[in-house]
């Protein structure tokens, strides 16, 4: 399903910046070939020449903070002082807080870059392609992709510059996550006892995918399905054109796990397992449906076999990525505590420091201390989960993949 989000998309608050291509922002400390400058804006800025941090020797320009909340502000509508204004208020934010929010994820670039080198992760150009291709693949057009782009606030250049460090950071984690334990049965079932009903009416089908100009042959194959003249899987091997899952019978999973598209799910709804749907259109031709599994949750949950394994599965790999963040979370810590960081003070005249005084409501807040903490915390968080979701796309578009009904194949076979 192409109109599912790019990645998250919005998170929460400006660390929706923070978790979209910060790495451009230091990237011409690493070497790499992306231009930091690519995400500056032309929304009015200050060239005041300063350092905002040095982490290890490396300067943090005062500039680059600067261009990236203008560029944040022009990508968002907030190039004039009263909406940005009103924005902070409305968000318990200060011009103070929002620096000190981006230059914690500068210097944590920094670090991270530092790391890669010192633990021998190099990220190419070809991982980079390859993950963006996959992304590209979920989208019908052009237009859609950069339509995507836009709303999640990247641009190309920035997009390709989170790929990259979220890829970087999972080679580290690799290296440094060593001994990280993997759930037990008792902390799946523990998940599984809390959340399962969640899952409850839980769907598993396959399907039949003909091109929008062949409604010949896909009335002839459903009539055969219907007479019993072949089976539902063997017909989707035959003449499926979604190749990735044709070659699984049609199989696309359990609807619980991915995000089909609203034509798919309709049809989905009415079905009980066993049951074919008729011919139908959707964006991507002409579709057969087959209801296979449905799951209803138990009163309660106290074994594992009471769930299907792949729920199961989906469970379990969700804690061992929150182990292996945790784990993360605890070395990078560490790692920061033993670098040599000096952060300079806010210089005067930037162009997003506003009087916060003509703007304050009754539920902001002016405390940079506690803004400072927050968007540290917050920013730390969002960046962890924009890491997960453009460098472990494996996982989650695994099913995400496979929940377009591996349209993401037939786009590269047959691109409707």
């Amino acid at each position: 399903m192409k109109s599912r989000r790019l990645l998250a998309i919005v998170v929460a608050v400006f660390g929706v910046v923070l978790a979209f291509g910060l790495s451009a922002c230091s990237s011409s400390n690493n070497g790499s070939s992306d231009s930091s400058s690519s995400n500056s804006s032309s929304t009015s800025s200050s060239n005041t020449g300063a350092v905002a941090a040095t982490v290890n020797g490396n300067d943090i320009s005062e500039d680059d903070i600067t261009n990236y909340i203008q560029g944040f502000r022009e990508n968002q509508g907030l190039t004039d002082e009263d909406s940005w204004g009103q924005w902070l208020a409305q968000y318990q934010m200060t011009p103070e807080s929002v620096r000190s929010a981006v230059l914690q994820q500068f210097e944590r670039t920094e670090l991270l870059n530092e790391a890669a080198n010192e633990y021998g992760v190099n990220v190419t150009d070809e991982d980079v392609d390859s993950n963006i291709q996959r992304m590209r693949s979920n989208y019908d057009s052009d237009d859609a992709w950069n339509q995507a782009l836009s709303q999640a606030g990247y641009t190309e250049d920035t997009y390709r510059q989170t790929v990259r460090s979220g890829l970087q950071q999972r080679g580290l984690m690799e290296q440094v996550n060593t001994g990280v334990q993997d759930p037990s049965d008792d902390d799946v079932l523990n998940i599984a006892k809390q959340y399962g009903s969640a899952f409850n009416g839980a769907k598993r089908s396959e399907h039949i995918l003909f091109s929008s100009d062949n409604q010949d042959q896909a009335q002839q194959v459903l009539d055969q399905i219907n007479n019993g003249q072949i089976s539902f899987e063997d017909a989707a091997s035959q003449y499926s054109i979604d190749t990735q899952t044709a070659q699984n019978g049609g199989d696309v999973g359990w609807d619980k796990l991915n995000q089909f598209n609203s034509d798919y799910t309709s049809q989905l709804d009415s079905l009980s397992p066993g049951q074919v749907s008729g011919l139908f259109n959707d964006q991507y031709g002409i579709e057969i449906v087959k209801c296979t599994d449905q799951w209803n949750a138990p009163d309660s949950i106290d074994s594992l076999d009471q769930m299907p394994s792949e729920l199961v599965d989906f469970i379990r790999q969700m804690l061992i990525s929150e182990n292996q963040q945790q784990a993360f979370s605890n070395w990078f810590s560490n790692y920061r505590n033993n670098a040599s960081i000096q952060e300079n003070d806010m210089p005067d005249g930037l162009p997003y420091n506003v009087d916060m005084s003509k703007y304050q409501t009754d539920n902001s807040s002016t405390s940079d201390q506690s803004q400072n903490s927050d968007s540290q915390d917050q920013s730390s968080d969002q960046n962890n989960q924009s890491t997960d979701q453009s460098s472990q796309n494996q996982n989650s578009d695994q099913s995400g993949q496979s929940s377009d009904q591996g349209q993401s194949s037939q786009d590269s076979g047959s691109n409707n």
